[in-house]
Protein backbone atom coordinates (compact mmCIF):
# COMPACT_ATOMS: atom_id res chain seq x y z
CA UNK A 1 0.00 0.00 0.00
CA UNK A 2 1.31 3.43 -0.95
CA UNK A 3 -0.38 6.68 0.08
CA UNK A 4 0.25 10.05 -1.55
CA UNK A 5 0.74 12.75 1.07
CA UNK A 6 1.51 16.48 1.06
CA UNK A 7 5.24 17.28 1.33
CA UNK A 8 6.30 19.57 4.18
CA UNK A 9 10.06 18.88 4.43
CA UNK A 10 12.22 16.66 2.20
CA UNK A 11 13.97 13.48 3.21
CA UNK A 12 13.70 9.70 3.40
CA UNK A 13 13.05 7.54 6.43
CA UNK A 14 11.90 4.05 7.25
CA UNK A 15 10.84 2.78 10.63
CA UNK A 16 8.29 1.29 12.95
CA UNK A 17 5.11 3.38 13.18
CA UNK A 18 4.81 5.27 16.47
CA UNK A 19 1.19 6.49 16.37
CA UNK A 20 0.60 8.85 19.28
CA UNK A 21 -2.87 9.15 20.82
CA UNK A 22 -2.18 12.69 22.05
CA UNK A 23 -0.07 15.63 20.82
CA UNK A 24 3.45 15.94 22.21
CA UNK A 25 5.76 18.87 22.81
CA UNK A 26 9.39 18.15 22.02
CA UNK A 27 10.34 20.85 24.57
CA UNK A 28 9.82 19.21 27.96
CA UNK A 29 7.92 16.32 26.42
CA UNK A 30 10.85 14.38 24.97
CA UNK A 31 14.45 13.82 26.00
CA UNK A 32 17.42 14.41 23.71
CA UNK A 33 17.53 10.59 23.41
CA UNK A 34 14.06 10.68 21.81
CA UNK A 35 12.07 9.26 24.72
CA UNK A 36 8.70 10.72 25.74
CA UNK A 37 9.38 12.01 29.25
CA UNK A 38 6.12 13.90 29.84
CA UNK A 39 4.61 11.73 32.59
CA UNK A 40 1.09 12.93 31.69
CA UNK A 41 1.38 11.73 28.09
CA UNK A 42 -0.39 8.41 27.30
CA UNK A 43 2.77 7.08 25.61
CA UNK A 44 5.22 8.22 28.33
CA UNK A 45 8.38 6.15 28.21
CA UNK A 46 8.13 5.34 24.49
CA UNK A 47 11.37 5.95 22.59
CA UNK A 48 10.61 7.57 19.24
CA UNK A 49 14.15 7.28 17.82
CA UNK A 50 14.28 5.70 14.40
CA UNK A 51 10.51 5.30 14.09
CA UNK A 52 8.00 7.12 11.95
CA UNK A 53 6.13 9.48 14.28
CA UNK A 54 2.43 9.73 13.42
CA UNK A 55 0.30 12.32 15.21
CA UNK A 56 -2.45 14.79 14.51
CA UNK A 57 -0.43 17.75 15.78
CA UNK A 58 2.26 18.74 18.23
CA UNK A 59 1.63 20.66 21.43
CA UNK A 60 3.42 23.43 23.10
CA UNK A 61 6.42 25.57 22.96
CA UNK A 62 8.12 27.17 19.99
CA UNK A 63 11.33 25.88 21.59
CA UNK A 64 10.29 22.41 20.36
CA UNK A 65 12.02 23.25 17.07
CA UNK A 66 15.39 23.52 18.83
CA UNK A 67 14.91 20.18 20.63
CA UNK A 68 13.92 18.46 17.38
CA UNK A 69 16.92 19.97 15.55
CA UNK A 70 19.24 18.74 18.31
CA UNK A 71 17.71 15.24 18.21
CA UNK A 72 18.32 15.22 14.44
CA UNK A 73 21.95 16.29 14.99
CA UNK A 74 22.48 13.58 17.61
CA UNK A 75 20.86 10.87 15.47
CA UNK A 76 18.17 10.26 18.11
CA UNK A 77 15.24 11.81 16.22
CA UNK A 78 12.43 9.95 14.57
CA UNK A 79 13.10 8.71 11.03
CA UNK A 80 10.20 10.84 9.80
CA UNK A 81 7.03 12.62 10.90
CA UNK A 82 3.51 12.39 9.49
CA UNK A 83 1.03 15.01 10.74
CA UNK A 84 -2.66 15.70 10.21
CA UNK A 85 -2.16 19.48 10.57
CA UNK A 86 0.63 21.72 9.34
CA UNK A 87 2.99 22.54 12.17
CA UNK A 88 5.47 25.33 11.45
CA UNK A 89 7.40 24.68 14.69
CA UNK A 90 8.12 21.05 13.72
CA UNK A 91 9.01 22.08 10.17
CA UNK A 92 11.32 24.82 11.51
CA UNK A 93 13.24 22.22 13.55
CA UNK A 94 13.80 20.14 10.41
CA UNK A 95 14.84 23.21 8.39
CA UNK A 96 17.30 24.27 11.11
CA UNK A 97 18.86 20.79 11.20
CA UNK A 98 19.22 20.82 7.41
CA UNK A 99 20.84 24.26 7.39
CA UNK A 100 23.09 23.74 10.44
CA UNK A 101 23.96 20.05 10.23
CA UNK A 102 23.09 18.99 6.65
CA UNK A 103 20.73 16.34 8.05
CA UNK A 104 17.24 15.95 6.73
CA UNK A 105 14.07 14.70 8.42
CA UNK A 106 11.11 13.93 6.15
CA UNK A 107 7.82 15.51 7.21
CA UNK A 108 4.51 15.04 5.42
CA UNK A 109 0.88 15.98 5.87
CA UNK A 110 -1.87 13.34 5.75
CA UNK A 111 -5.63 13.71 5.86
CA UNK A 112 -7.45 12.02 8.75
CA UNK A 113 -8.42 8.97 6.66
CA UNK A 114 -4.80 8.46 5.58
CA UNK A 115 -3.59 8.96 9.14
CA UNK A 116 -5.98 6.25 10.33
CA UNK A 117 -4.63 3.86 7.66
CA UNK A 118 -0.99 4.62 8.53
CA UNK A 119 -1.65 4.06 12.26
CA UNK A 120 -2.50 0.41 11.45
CA UNK A 121 0.79 -0.31 9.67
CA UNK A 122 3.73 -1.80 11.55
CA UNK A 123 6.45 -0.10 9.43
CA UNK A 124 6.47 2.70 6.87
CA UNK A 125 8.90 4.18 4.38
CA UNK A 126 8.35 7.94 4.14
CA UNK A 127 9.75 9.57 1.00
CA UNK A 128 9.40 13.35 0.67
CA UNK A 129 10.77 15.62 -2.04
CA UNK A 130 10.03 19.28 -2.64
CA UNK A 131 6.95 18.36 -4.69
CA UNK A 132 5.85 14.84 -3.66
CA UNK A 133 5.43 12.73 -0.55
CA UNK A 134 4.57 9.06 -0.20
CA UNK A 135 4.13 6.72 2.73
CA UNK A 136 4.59 3.08 1.80
CA UNK A 137 3.97 0.04 3.97
CA UNK A 138 7.10 -2.09 4.35
CA UNK A 139 7.51 -5.56 5.78
CA UNK A 140 8.91 -6.11 9.26
CA UNK A 141 12.54 -7.28 9.13
CA UNK A 142 12.74 -10.92 10.25
CA UNK A 143 15.52 -12.15 12.57
CA UNK A 144 17.20 -15.09 10.83
CA UNK A 145 17.57 -17.40 13.84
CA UNK A 146 14.16 -17.00 15.47
CA UNK A 147 11.75 -16.07 12.70
CA UNK A 148 10.49 -13.27 14.97
CA UNK A 149 10.48 -9.60 13.96
CA UNK A 150 14.00 -8.23 14.29
CA UNK A 151 14.92 -5.48 16.72
CA UNK A 152 14.74 -2.03 15.17
CA UNK A 153 18.23 -0.94 14.04
CA UNK A 154 19.45 2.48 15.12
CA UNK A 155 18.45 5.06 12.53
CA UNK A 156 21.06 6.99 10.66
CA UNK A 157 19.84 10.48 9.82
CA UNK A 158 19.73 11.32 6.17
CA UNK A 159 22.52 13.63 5.12
CA UNK A 160 21.08 14.10 1.67
CA UNK A 161 19.00 17.16 0.83
CA UNK A 162 16.33 16.45 -1.73
CA UNK A 163 14.22 19.11 -3.34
Amino acid sequence: MTLTLVPLHPGDGTGRVHALTAPISFWGGTSLEGTIVDERHPEAGLNLSGGILVMTASRGSSSSSSILAEQIRLGTATAGIILATRDPIIILGAIAAMELYSRSLPIALADHKQLAEIRLLPRVHLHVTGSTATAEAVAEPIAEATGEPAAEPAAEPSEEHQG
